[in-house]
């Protein structure tokens, strides 16, 4: 494959390798309050320094900011700490509805981590590479796009995810167009997430190593090198290129 100048490749990453991939969600709307509802008859197990509490079905935890701490009340209780945590029973990833009451509210499939960063909560869900990959494509492409083009989709964005971990420091992603847009998780069976199980593991690479997928949905006639992205180029020779299609069409 040849992008922007450079030959790139096609590899697989070594099965399980991939761990978890940390988003930021909700920094732009810097809340001070957060609810956590389990979904699908799961229960949530909150971790809050030694505390334990389980969230069952139906329930609503609500978190709120409190000084440097988080207080987190769930089941009647009241616990805080510094970070609150929650996953499925054994640490495993959970469905749970996350939501800043009265501006935002969106499903994840994975954890959540939820502190205090400048003055506000930062929740980060860690989620599995392949629910990520198929939450981008979902996002980045509408209903009814081939096959094909949704399969490349899956590979950039994955790319993406593997090449640029830590770009915030605490986490890697945020859940904006900055990195790349995450959604709720697609529906199984769902062409996002088929085409995201069907490329499994599939990364652009440029002399072994991966390169970082840089995508948008017009580039206004003209690609982007990554210095000019703001992102390091590392070696890789990406060259910005005249998109016709853009200019005629953005």
């Amino acid at each position: 494959m040849r992008l922007g100048g450079a030959i790139l490749a096609l590899a697989a990453l070594p099965a399980l390798a991939a761990p978890p991939v940390k988003v930021g969600v909700f920094g732009l709307f810097r809340p001070q309050r957060l609810t956590v509802k389990p979904v699908g008859g799961q229960v949530l197990e909150v971790a809050a320094g030694s505390e334990r509490i389980e969230l069952t079905p139906g329930r609503v935890a609500g978190l709120r900011r409190e000084g440097g701490a988080v207080d987190c009340f769930a089941m009647r209780r009241l616990v805080s700490a510094p970070v609150v945590r929650m996953a499925a029973r054994g640490g495993g990833a959970a469905e749970f509805v996350l939501a800043a009451p009265g501006r935002i509210e969106r499903r994840f499939r994975g954890t959540l981590e939820v502190s205090v960063e400048a003055e506000a909560l930062l929740a980060v869900a860690g989620i599995e590479m392949e629910t990520a990959v198929a939450s981008a494509v979902a996002a980045e492409l509408p209903g009814g796009t081939p096959a094909a083009a949704l399969a490349a989709q899956a590979v950039v964005a994955r790319s993406y995810y593997t090449a640029r971990r830590g770009r915030h420091g605490a986490y890697d992603f945020c859940d904006t167009t900055h990195c790349q847009f995450v959604r709720d998780p697609p529906a199984a069976g769902s062409e996002a997430e088929r085409a995201a199980l069907e490329t499994r593991g599939l990364v652009l690479v440029y002399e072994g190593a991966a390169v970082t997928g840089l995508h948008s949905a017009a580039c206004g006639g003209r690609t982007r090198t990554a210095a000019e992205t703001g992102m390091p180029a590392e070696g890789y020779p990406y060259f910005a290129v005249p998109c016709e299609h853009c200019r005629l069409h953005a």
